[in-house]
């Protein structure tokens, strides 16, 4: 079974127009994951801090980590700002 010289070429044109296409499709889904996971990060990291607001106008920091001494949020809040 022997392939003509015209017909190999034709079929790697092919496959590299395939690859190409695929590529593409590739770096499309990459940026649309990159772009969920920035969102998902954002919103993890801010509903696990502290809405209260400090007396100076700032947002707490308390993020509930156990060398932080506002205690666990629960329903948004640490413990000083229940």
């Amino acid at each position: 079974m022997e392939i003509d010289k015209t017909s190999q070429s034709e079929l790697y044109r092919l496959l590299q127009q395939e690859n190409i296409e695929l590529q593409g499709k590739y770096d499309e889904l990459l940026v649309k994951y990159k772009k969920l996971s920035e969102k998902e990060h954002l919103f993890m990291v801010d509903s696990e801090q502290c809405k209260g607001i400090t007396k100076k106008g700032y947002r707490c920091g308390q993020k509930g980590l156990p060398n932080q001494g506002g205690g666990h949020i629960i329903h948004g809040y640490c413990e000083w700002h229940r």
